[in-house]
């Protein structure tokens, strides 16, 4: 029966200690050097594992760590670097999580120096705080990157790019979105947003940067993408926009876009090469004396109105009908 040495006993022996360890999912290690031996145990001073040759061999059962983090754990048990260090690992199933792992040199009179530590369960830690970060880098409406995130995204990829590759950006904007909050109200107007951002989602590629900028504003941007595509992008997106329907609202959404291209060798997208386009089309809002009704003269197609929701009178008196 396999005894731990004097400091695991001393740990396990300390009922406050062990406690507080049970509610915390630590294992407690112990590696020794001489032997090349770790050993894995549970706060109830059970032998969960015995791994024999752990440093000095490449077998499956030490693979459960990540490659990328073997160094680490070879650093913490040789001495050469202090922890807590994160490591991932991943099981048999093939379920990643991740640990925080630690050891301290301990000097045992029988067996000499042995390196004493624990490792600690993070991977709900590790997936809450990457969901906040995932939340803080996105708009809460569209799921797209937000202003910030966006302006970092394209700020990093131009300063790294390949000066032989070129770039494009659409600055899109909805037209006329206002009429249809004041029209349609504002759970609708949220409704054309998001409708329009799983539109962009399906027309460009996942390495693409999707933004919401604000408002009704997004920016598409384009990696090493020539002029060509880009403009062949703006068509699709004229021509696929105008299939958006909203059957609850006789709405048809439009938008202006204004394609800029950043040619080969060049970090930034000059404002010079911007054109303003319509993705959809042209509406210029009128408004007659006559009526109440949101109008809209279209440029080069036949002429469409939206019109807001009709209110019923509403009657402050019940009425009761016998029979």
């Amino acid at each position: 029966m396999d005894v731990p040495v004097r400091f695991i006993d001393s740990i396990i022996n300390n009922p406050l200690l062990m406690q507080f360890l049970v509610h915390r999912w630590f294992f407690l290690l112990e590696y020794d050097p001489r032997l090349d031996q770790l050993r894995v145990y549970d706060t109830r001073s059970r032998t969960l594992e015995t791994l024999d040759a752990y440093l000095g061999s490449e077998k499956p059962e030490h693979a459960t760590i990540f490659a990328e983090d073997r160094w680490k754990m070879r650093a913490l048990l040789t001495g050469e670097l202090y922890g807590p260090l994160e490591m991932r690992f991943v099981s048999p199933e093939g379920v990643y999580y991740s640990r925080e792992v630690d050891a301290r040199p301990v000097e045992d009179p029988a067996r000499g120096t042995l390196y004493v530590g624990y490792a600690k369960d993070i991977t709900d830690q590790k997936n809450q705080t990457q969901e906040l970060l995932e939340q803080a880098r996105h708009d809460s409406l569209t799921q797209l990157y937000n202003n910030r995130t966006g302006k970092e995204l394209i700020d990093r990829y131009l300063q790294a790019k390949d000066p032989y590759a070129s770039c494009g950006m659409l600055v899109i904007d909805l037209d006329f979105f206002k009429n249809v909050n004041d029209c349609y109200g504002h759970l609708f107007g949220d409704k054309v947003l998001q409708e329009f951002a799983r539109l962009l989602r399906t027309l460009f590629r996942s390495s693409d940067i999707l933004v919401r900028f604000g408002g009704d504003e997004f920016v598409v941007f384009l990696k090493d993408i020539p002029n060509t595509t880009l403009l062949q992008k703006t068509r699709q997106l004229s021509e696929s926009v105008q299939q958006v329907k909203f059957w609850e609202n006789d709405y048809r959404m439009t938008c202006t876009s204004v394609p800029a291209s950043c040619p080969k060798t060049q970090r930034a997208i000059p404002l010079t090469s911007c054109s303003k386009t319509r993705t959809g089309p042209c509406i210029r809002p009128s408004r007659t004396a006559a009526t109440s009704m949101c109008s809209a003269t279209i440029c080069g197609a036949t002429p469409r109105r939206f019109l807001p929701p009709r209110k019923r009178p509403i009657s402050m008196h019940a009425t009761c009908t016998t029979t």
